[in-house]
């Protein structure tokens, strides 16, 4: 009978003390210039990736939506990953990014298997937005359609799964390597 007792006292103990590291948790700093806007739930959307087993599989984001932070990264698929700037900059803190417990998602129209040859950290996820439907590009409003041509992005995720948005739509962070390390909390060295 006495371990019974125990239980209900043991229970609160355990969610008080998740309430409490809860709490107790930082996240990286909101850029000023976005503060303006709303924050809504991020939009889902699936493309295909390349697995560690060499296989294509699905990534959906719906599955990382209120676990952890992420960065998407759409970037030019004809020049490919290790031409984009902006993933050179993340690459260069990804030990930083990481102790942030952020996952960084490169989407474009590269194909798995160009995907797999890349030399980034395992927190860096590739997926192929496959044209003519580019369905992440135009869920995340990085699609032209007069010109018909993806266009290059970058939108931060907090962890609770929501981004800032304007009427609507995803609103990008500012492209440009000091205005991201303000976004991430990276201190420049």
């Amino acid at each position: 009978m006495k371990p019974r007792i125990l239980i209900l006292p043991l229970a609160g103990l355990l969610i008080l003390s998740a309430i409490v590291w809860k709490q107790q948790q930082t996240y990286p700093p909101t850029d000023p210039r976005l503060l303006r806007y709303a924050l809504q739930r991020a939009p889902s959307f699936e493309a295909t990736e390349t697995t560690e087993t060499d296989r294509s599989g699905f990534f959906r984001l719906e599955r990382y939506l209120g676990r952890q932070a992420l960065i998407l990264v759409f970037f030019d698929g004809a020049a490919g990953a290790d031409e984009s700037v902006t993933l050179q900059h993340l690459r260069s803190h990804a030990d930083q990014i990481d102790a942030r417990g952020i996952m960084v998602v490169g989407v474009s129209s590269a194909l798995p298997q160009q995907n797999e040859k890349l030399d980034f950290p395992d927190s860096f996820r590739f997926v192929t937005d496959l044209p003519p439907i580019w369905e992440a590009h135009r869920r995340w409003n990085c699609f032209d359609e007069a010109t018909e041509q993806p266009i290059e992005n970058l939108f931060f995720i907090d962890r609770a799964g929501n981004v800032t948005v304007d009427d609507g739509l995803p609103v990008p962070l500012e492209n440009d390597a000091s205005a991201l390390d303000r976004v991430l909390g990276i201190a420049n060295h």
